[in-house]
């Protein structure tokens, strides 16, 4: 984790923001990421935010999305619970109501054991969300898609 955590470092001093995916936190450890660098803040969303696990049964960790500011944006951020544990959104509030949507999504890999359905779900919610942003905001994805669009679509 500590040279994870040093190249996050590196990319945040040189970035307003940064978008992670696969951080391998659960819920309760997510306060690791603002142990990065004093002068972040974040939101996230452990692969159990719906389904907390206690932390004595906590497994190898997975999945799980993120994104990190740079804590001097702090009056223009405002967090979003839209999407589920694979999608993590932050509204960043422009001038002249030019605001903006950040979205940092995860979708499931081909190994995983329901892969299509979650893959279907997850884009389901994405979709949702565009469609109720896209008239207001301007919109900026970012992600692990894990997908070979060409082989994707049936």
């Amino acid at each position: 984790m500590l040279a994870s955590c040093a190249t996050v470092r590196d990319l945040i001093r040189q970035n307003d923001f940064v978008l992670i995916q696969e951080h391998w936190l659960f819920e309760g450890q997510l306060n690791l990421i603002g142990e990065i660098d004093a002068n972040v803040n974040y939101a996230a969303k452990g692969v159990d935010k719906y389904d907390p696990l206690p932390p004595i049964y906590l497994p190898r960790g997975y999945g799980g999305v993120a994104i990190i500011w740079k804590m001097n944006l702090d009056s223009i951020i405002k967090t979003l619970d839209d999407g589920r544990e694979r999608i993590q959104c932050v509204e960043v509030l422009g001038k002249d109501n030019n605001n903006l949507i950040l979205i940092s999504i995860y979708l499931p890999s081909t190994g995983s054991r329901d892969h299509y359905e979650e893959f279907k779900d997850t884009i389901d919610q994405l979709n949702e969300i565009v469609l109720n942003i896209k008239d207001t905001h301007y919109i900026i994805i970012g992600g692990d898609l894990n997908e070979d669009l060409e082989t994707s679509i049936e």
